[in-house]
């Protein structure tokens, strides 16, 4: 919680010092919510949801709070052989762009696959840890 207090603190930071162009590119604090499986799920419009569909992953809950989102999916694929690493890794990394660049993790229902991503934006490096 502190890392991505700090994030947006940068962010709003740099974009006082860098003008317009960088401020738009920091996206602004999430309200908390949380959605299971269902109809208010599925009328979900993110640009995440998007890319859970390009893949075959059946979202089926979300929560964020303070910008970090935890995404309930079943994957249609097992994640943890070997594979599908570089469909995974295919994955979270789209998943991180479309998540705006926030940290988050995606845990897989039923499979006990689960992961966190993080991204350094100075060394513009994603790390996975499993959960």
């Amino acid at each position: 919680m502190k890392k991505n207090f700090e994030a947006l603190l940068m962010a709003a930071a740099l974009g006082i010092l860098a003008g317009p162009a960088l401020a738009a590119d920091a996206p602004p604090k999430v309200t908390n919510y949380s959605m299971k499986e269902g109809a208010e799920l599925s009328s979900w419009s993110h640009p995440v949801h998007d890319v859970l569909k390009k893949y075959g992953v059946v979202l089926k809950s979300v929560t964020v709070k303070d910008n970090y989102a935890t995404f309930g999916v079943k994957f249609p694929f097992d994640p943890s052989t070997g594979p599908n690493g570089k469909k995974l890794h295919e994955l979270l990394f789209e998943i991180l762009k479309a998540n705006g660049w926030w940290d988050y993790a995606i845990r897989g229902e039923g499979d006990g696959a689960g992961f966190e991503v993080q991204w350094d934006k100075q060394k513009k490096l994603m790390t996975i840890d499993s959960l």
